[in-house]
């Protein structure tokens, strides 16, 4: 097996990891396919673009990275994607053009996806990033060398395929990066910034290492693991931090004194209707569920289960760690990482990534972790306005309990 084959190939089994690969709206070039559809290549190639001349272009840069700039680069894609799979749903293709639409679009959408990261990276004066975009324009000539010294042992359609490849790596490796340049130096601007404390610190410090062994201690149980004293230590580590944030924390800042209750709980169940509706359309546009099973299945003497469990997580997660990281952090903030660590720890997502690793199992997980992510920043919030435990955990409760009786077999949060 020569070299462009095996980097096509892994292209392609990369492509499958970030993306569904959909035939209607993927390249294909003298029968092979492109790793990535075209939305995703316009994407990175917009990336690619990005980091080629933005550097140059200083002012143009700083004058689209603004809300407004940012809703016109973006918004495109967006509607476009409703409609794409609005169309499919409907077996009707009103649009001609998917694949070239879809493409453009994802430049767009790229390109602007980079200015913000470089944008933040200014800001944050992330030098070693400022100079790896000085190499850009060599990278081009490479791709274009790539192309050329392929020609001769291959025919043009798989050369133009090895080389977009290439283009999907490149293009990939270059927003990891821009991400990974701008978290690392917010991470050592936070620890290094004047206002940082003790308190800061053991605030994050409580959350994660308990949020840690709560994940895997999880990953244990969900997948029936014979490491048994790796489980009884996982769970006094998860105990022992609980209880350290629980001594630090007074009922109210928990959420369980309250003197409004009936309007938390109207509000509560207001939520809840919303938020299922919109989950009710998502499922039957983009994943053609039919619409009266999704409405009644008769599961309901589940409902006990469903409101310990959904209590349970409240009082973890808006009682016990978002007070937590509110003692050290700002509020947006903690509602920020209170949320990423639900989406994280929700039945041990982040170990059944690393540790359950399978062909097209980014995708699914994806999508699972963005609901939990959205729905717990929709939930906090509720805390936040009420400072009391109904609003969220009725929300959460109706919400689990609408989903599991409409015939969608696992419950997103």
């Amino acid at each position: 097996m020569n070299l462009v084959s095996i980097i096509i190939d892994f292209t392609n089994f990369l492509g499958s990891l970030l993306c569904f690969q959909e035939d209607y709206a993927t390249f294909e070039i003298g029968g092979h396919w492109l790793p990535v559809c075209s939305g995703c290549l316009g994407i990175y190639l917009g990336v690619l673009l990005g980091a080629s001349v933005l550097p140059r272009l200083e002012t143009f840069s700083k004058k689209i990275y603004s809300i407004r700039w940012a809703s016109l680069f973006t918004i495109p894609m967006i509607v476009y994607f409703i409609i794409l799979n609005i169309e499919r749903a409907l077996n009707m293709w009103l649009i001609p053009g998917v694949k070239v639409i879809y493409f453009s679009f994802g430049i767009l959408f790229g390109f602007e996806i980079f200015n913000f990261g470089y944008q933040l990276a200014q800001e944050l004066e992330v030098t070693l990033f400022h100079k790896a975009l000085r190499f850009y324009p060599i990278v081009w000539l490479a791709l274009i060398a790539s192309f050329i010294l392929a020609l001769p042992f291959y025919s043009t359609d798989v050369s133009i395929v090895f080389t977009l490849s290439l283009l999907f790596l490149v293009g990939l490796v270059t927003l990891l990066a821009a991400i990974i340049a701008f978290t690392t130096k917010l991470l050592l601007k936070i620890t290094t910034h004047k206002n940082f404390n003790t308190v800061i610190a053991s605030s994050l410090f409580k959350v994660t290492v308990f949020t840690f062994s709560f994940s895997a201690l999880q990953y244990l149980f969900i997948h029936d693991s014979a490491l048994t004293i790796l489980g009884f230590v996982l769970t006094f580590l998860s105990l022992g931090f609980l209880a350290w944030m629980v001594n630090d924390l007074s009922l109210k800042e928990m959420g369980l004194v309250t003197n409004n209750w009936r309007k938390n709980l109207v509000n509560g169940i207001l939520w809840a209707i919303i938020l299922y509706s919109l989950f009710v359309v998502y499922y039957v546009v983009f994943r053609h569920y039919n619409l009266s099973e999704m409405l009644v299945r008769g599961n309901w003497h589940w409902m006990p289960v469903i409101i310990v469990v959904v209590i349970s997580e409240e009082l973890l997660f808006r009682g016990i760690l978002f007070p937590t990281l509110e003692k050290g952090l700002d509020m947006h903030l903690s509602v920020f990482l209170c949320s990423l660590f639900f989406a994280l720890s929700h039945q041990a997502t982040f170990f059944q990534v690393v540790l359950n690793w399978k062909l097209k199992v980014l995708p699914a997980i994806t999508e699972f972790s963005l609901i939990n992510f959205s729905g717990s920043i929709i939930l906090n919030y509720l805390f936040v306005r009420s400072r009391s435990l109904v609003a969220p955990a009725t929300t959460h409760s109706l919400w689990d309990l609408l989903v599991y009786t409409g015939n969608i077999y696992t419950i997103p949060f």
